[in-house]
Formats: structure tokens, sequence, C-alpha cells
């Protein structure tokens, strides 16, 4: 994902909102800056429920309620910031600061 200064910029609720909203199976690819200062990529889908054990029933609420949302990493997905690892992984929306969908890029502000 390149963002740079052409790149359209869009506020941290309407990125949550393009991401909550996201049709289940769609693709996207959400960059996001860690606590230790370090940019890592996701690119995953939302709704992907094979595989899913132990999962408490209320855990979408759950997030909602802690600003995170939880995406399906796909294990052939080896980008360079996490290699290898695919299943659920959590994201923190609050650190979100690029989204790409539906052909579209933007930056988060």
């Amino acid at each position: 994902m390149v963002l740079n200064d052409s790149t359209p910029v869009i506020s941290r609720a309407t990125a949550e909102h393009f991401i909550r909203n996201c049709h289940h199976g769609r693709m996207m690819s959400v960059l996001s800056r860690k606590d230790d200062g370090t940019m890592r990529l996701f690119n995953g889908r939302l709704g992907v429920r094979k595989g899913v054990k132990g999962i408490q029933a209320d855990r979408a609420e759950q997030d909602r309620m802690n600003g995170l949302v939880t995406i399906y990493r796909g294990v052939a997905d080896r980008s360079d910031s996490d290699p290898g690892i695919g299943g659920f992984r959590r994201l923190r929306l609050a650190s979100v600061i690029g989204l790409a969908m539906n052909g579209r890029t933007f930056r988060v502000r």
C-alpha cells in the first residue's frame, strides 16, 4: 500500500465505518502503527466463520466496545511485517493510518 500526499484523506470515524461495513468476504488492506512505532500491514477479510472454536458469543460486541475489529488473514498472506502467520487477528482501530478496499486507497487522520 502506497500512501503519499495525493492519497485522499478520510477521518478515523469514516475508516471505522468502511471497515465495519465491508461486505463479508471482500478483501481489504489495513496499515496500522504498532505501539513500538513499527508498521503492520493486514491483508484480510471480515465475516469468516470457518475454523472458529471456543470464541465467546459476544466477541463482536466486545470488539466494538473496545475499538477493535477481528480480521481473518489467510495462511498464504505473507507480508513482510508478519511473515507466514495466518488466522484471526484483532486490529485496534485507533492505530489505523491507511486503508485500501474496493480498488481505492485512503490515508486516515
